[in-house]
């Protein structure tokens, strides 16, 4: 009895400074329609302690701005002023997250148009549209609607003008092709007509099916079009081959307009913060860079002391290892302990920083365990250890 005393004192010691492993990791692009931002609109929550932050707000609109970008120090102070617990939960994910603000008043206008006794435009719901029908007048196209009244309504003109509408970027900044060109596109709207997305993207190739009515709403012929979608951006792109390891020189690279059908390519825009960097991938000239392409800075040195944050089921477990190598965020990094000269890999997370996830087996009986290797983390092989003296 003396002895399962003494193991569970030294295992209470053990599990001191131990906290939950709640994450809040942020994301780098957000979309709202409401006037504040509240943290379960541009994050995602793991865990109890995380989740009970969600309806605190982190922001709100500058004057009538419609983006705006909130840093993950700004996300920090809100989330300390409410009270948070940052022994529970930790904040990671995009250094900045860039919200926009979705004008629903405008959009909800140009979908309640009223219905008419004349030919008709139907579009399905989409996430280029509002989930509920909207119809337009084909015959006496009034102003409200997303074609121009001065324009006979042609489905091109329609899907153009619904799609730059519905996009959460800006109109004058889209790309709107029809790749097969298909001559009826440009025909009038002559009765009812209903458009239907088969595919949900903002940019790139969208397929929509036309279809034709008659006045009894039986069809009378479907069609397949796609749609291709771009944005301008500017962006960097190399102004000659540069191959793997090379270091970056001013006259390598330059800033050129370029058409993205990509809603998550972020292209690299600012030349200055990569003179001087190394490239990680072969690049052609004319090819636009972007992160993956090169080589982030190294945020662990080898021989640095690195805190590694050992995380085993909902527990998180901190030791102090030496790096065996050069690393940057994000990166496997071999570390060495320096007591025991056992070896292991995590991943980068911070200056000094990294984590190590460890797979927990399912609880068994005392009696029934196995001798097992010991576990990479402090915590568990000592937990192994004293387990395996108490069935002695």
């Amino acid at each position: 009895m003396k002895r399962l005393i003494h193991i569970t004192a030294l295992m209470l010691a053990l599990t001191a400074g131990v906290s939950y492993a709640d994450t809040i990791r942020l994301y780098p692009h957000a979309m709202t329609t409401s006037n504040t931002v509240e943290l379960g609109q541009i994050a995602v929550l793991e865990g109890s302690a995380a989740e009970a932050m969600s309806g605190v707000v982190v922001a709100e609109w500058p004057g009538d701005n419609q983006a705006m970008r909130v840093s993950l120090d700004q996300i920090r102070q809100r989330l300390s002023d409410a009270g948070i617990n940052w022994g529970q939960v930790s904040l990671e994910g995009a250094a900045h997250c860039t919200i926009k603000q979705r004008n629903v008043k405008t959009q909800a206008q140009s979908h309640n148009a009223p219905e008419t006794q004349a030919a008709q435009v139907t579009h399905a719901g989409s996430d280029h549209a509002s989930p509920a029908t909207t119809t337009t007048n084909a015959t006496a196209h009034s102003a409200s609607t997303p074609a121009a009244a001065s324009h006979t309504p042609t489905l091109r003109r329609e899907i153009e003008a619904r799609l730059r509408l519905a996009s959460p970027h800006p109109s004058e900044t889209l790309r709107i092709a029809f790749p097969l060109n298909e001559p009826w596109l440009d025909e009038p709207i002559t009765g009812p007509t209903i458009l239907r997305p088969l595919t949900q993207v903002t940019l790139g190739t969208l397929i929509i099916v036309v279809e034709r009515l008659d006045t009894e709403g039986e069809i009378l012929d479907r069609r397949q079009i796609r749609a291709l979608i771009e944005r301008e951006s500017l962006a960097l792109t190399a102004t000659r081959p540069l191959r793997p390891g090379q270091t970056l020189a001013a006259e390598d690279i330059t800033t050129t307009t370029v058409w993205l059908d990509n809603a998550h390519a972020q292209p690299l825009t600012e030349a200055t913060s990569l003179i001087g960097r190394r490239v990680k991938l072969a690049l052609h000239e004319g090819d636009v860079l972007y992160s993956d392409h090169i080589q982030a800075p190294y945020v662990i040195r080898r021989g640095d002391l690195v805190t590694v944050r050992v995380v085993t089921g909902g527990l998180v477990v901190r030791s102090v290892a030496k790096a065996q190598h050069d690393a940057a965020m994000g990166e496997p990094v071999e570390l060495r302990r320096p007591r025991t000269g056992e070896r292991f890999e995590a991943i980068v997370v911070g200056p000094r920083e990294a984590t190590l996830r460890l797979e927990t087996a399912q609880p068994t009986p005392l009696s029934e365990a196995q001798p097992t290797a010991p576990r990479l983390d402090a915590l568990g092989s000592t937990v192994d250890r004293l387990l395996t003296e108490a069935r002695r």
